[in-house]
C-alpha cells in the first residue's frame, strides 16, 4: 500500500513526535522551575518547538498571543511542507496534510465573514486570506481570489465555499456559517483519512470529531446562560458525558475539554498503531495541540503570571489526558 518515500515521510514524522511537546511530555515540565520564556524554552529543550521559540522570540520582549500562536504554526507547517517536497510522499499523505492544514486559513475566512472591520485577525500567518474576504463581497469574488494563491492548503477552504457561491458575504449568517464549515471541515478530513486507508479507529475517531463540533457550542451557551450544562449531556455519548461531568465544576478543566478532548481521545485510541495514517494523524493532532499550548504558557509567563499558575495549567492538561485515556 504504501510507497518507499510514503514509508520514508511517516518514519521522519514518528521520530520527530519524540521531539514534540506531548501531554505526558508535561510530567517533565511539573516539578521544573519556570519563571519566564527563557526558563521555558531551556525546560523544553531538545524539542523542535524550543528551536523554534529561540529563533522567534526575543528575550524581554512580550509579543500578543496571535502573535506568538502564528510564528509557532508557521514554524511546523512550514517545516512540514519542506519536508514533504525533500521526500515525495504520495497523494494520499499529501492529500491528508493539505487538508488538515487548511484549517488555518478557514480560520481566516471564519473572522473575515464574522464581519469584523475594525481589529486585526488573531492569526497575522494568514492576514491575506483575511483580507481577502473583506475586499470580496459575494463568495464567488472570494472563491476566485483564493483560486489565484494557488495554494494547496486553500482546496479545502475553496471547497467549503462553493456551498455559499451564489450569495453575498453579508447575507450568511457567521455563526451558522462557523458551524457548517467546522463540521464539514471535519468530514472532509474524515474522509480523506479513510480514502488513505486509516483504521476503524481513526476513522470513527474523525467522525467523532466531526459530529460534536455542533455539541460543543451548545455546552457553551448553557454553561454561560445557567451555568448549568446538565441539558447538554444527552447529545454525547457516554464516555464524553463522563468526561464532561468531571470537568463541569471547574470553567477552566471544562474549556480545554471542549477544546482539545476529543484529539485526546483521539491519540489515546491510536497512539499504539503501526507505521501508517495513524502516525500522520498522530503528528498533526500533536503539534495542533502543542501551538495552542505552548503559545498559552509563553503569553502567559511574558505577562508576569506566577510559577503556580503554570504549574495549575500543566497539571489540568495532564489530568485531562489521563482522564480521556481510561
Amino acid at each position: 500500500m504504501w510507497t518507499t518515500s510514503d514509508l520514508k515521510f511517516l518514519s521522519v514524522l514518528k521520530l520527530k513526535l519524540n521531539k514534540t511537546i506531548t501531554p505526558t511530555y508535561l510530567n517533565r515540565l511539573v516539578g521544573v522551575s519556570i519563571k519566564t520564556p527563557s526558563d521555558f524554552i531551556t525546560a523544553a529543550s531538545g524539542t523542535d518547538v524550543s528551536l523554534c521559540l529561540q529563533k522567534e522570540i526575543k528575550t524581554g520582549e512580550i509579543p500578543q498571543s496571535d502573535v506568538i500562536y502564528a510564528k509557532l504554526l508557521s514554524c511546523w507547517t512550514s517545516n512540514l511542507k519542506e519536508l514533504m517536497t525533500k521526500i515525495g510522499p504520495g497523494r494520499k499523505l499529501t492529500s491528508v496534510v493539505n487538508t488538515y492544514i487548511g484549517r488555518y486559513p478557514l480560520m481566516a475566512v471564519i473572522y473575515g465573514i464574522a464581519g469584523n472591520k475594525t481589529v486585526d485577525l488573531p492569526y497575522p500567518l494568514n492576514q491575506d486570506i483575511f483580507l481577502a474576504v473583506k475586499e470580496a463581497k459575494t463568495f464567488a469574488n472570494l472563491i476566485e481570489s483564493l483560486k489565484k494563491k494557488g495554494r494547496e492548503d486553500l482546496k479545502p477552504v475553496i471547497e467549503i465555499l462553493q456551498n455559499y457561491r451564489d450569495y453575498e458575504i453579508s447575507e450568511v449568517d457567521p455563526y451558522d456559517f462557523m458551524l457548517k464549515a467546522r463540521e464539514t471541515f471535519w468530514s472532509m478530513v474524515a474522509d480523506e483519512v479513510r480514502k488513505a486507508g486509516g483504521g476503524e479507529a481513526l476513522t470513527r475517531c474523525m467522525n467523532r470529531v466531526r459530529k460534536v463540533i455542533p455539541l460543543i457550542h451548545e455546552v457553551r451557551k448553557a454553561e454561560l446562560a445557567e451555568h448549568n450544562i446538565s441539558k447538554a449531556l444527552q447529545f454525547f455519548d457516554p464516555k464524553e458525558q463522563e468526561i464532561l461531568k468531571a470537568t463541569a465544576e471547574d470553567y477552566g478543566r471544562l474549556e480545554s475539554f471542549l477544546i482539545f478532548g476529543e484529539f485526546f481521545r483521539c491519540l489515546n485510541e491510536i497512539h499504539l498503531s503501526p507505521l501508517g495514517i495513524e502516525t500522520l494523524l498522530q503528528y498533526l493532532i500533536l503539534k495542533d495541540w502543542e501551538t495552542f499550548f505552548v503559545t498559552h504558557i509563553i503569553y502567559a509567563l511574558s505577562m508576569g503570571y506566577s510559577p503556580e499558575y503554570l504549574k495549575q495549567s500543566l497539571e489540568r492538561w495532564l489530568w485531562l489526558y489521563e482522564l480521556t485515556s481510561k
